[in-house]
């Protein structure tokens, strides 16, 4: 079993202990807590940044929507991200020289 699939199984764990232990006007605000301290941990593990993109009129939602789950696409624009950042620091650079 890979590293990500053992955290997903422990996260699961620690919230089905939630909905066990306490009583369900509890369980909420613990539960969102706990969302809240994951977030914060992911960012400091694998820093990341969250963008808006207009859904392009000629996809239907389902599609737009699907390319939140999509390796490949996000794949593809952390590797724009790189290549626009580089292309940033060279135009800086020619700008200094």
């Amino acid at each position: 079993m890979s590293t990500p699939e053992k955290q997903e199984r422990k996260e699961k764990g620690i919230v089905e202990r939630i909905r066990e232990n306490l009583w369900p006007e509890k369980q909420t605000a613990v539960l969102k807590r706990f969302d809240e301290v994951k977030g914060c941990i992911d960012q400091a593990m694998s820093p990341y940044i969250e963008v808006k993109i207009r859904k392009p009129s000629e996809v239907t939602m389902e599609e737009f929507s699907s390319l939140r789950e999509d390796k490949e696409f996000l794949s593809g624009l952390s590797d724009f991200a790189k290549e626009w950042i580089e292309r940033k620091r060279s135009k800086e650079g020619e700008k200094s020289s």
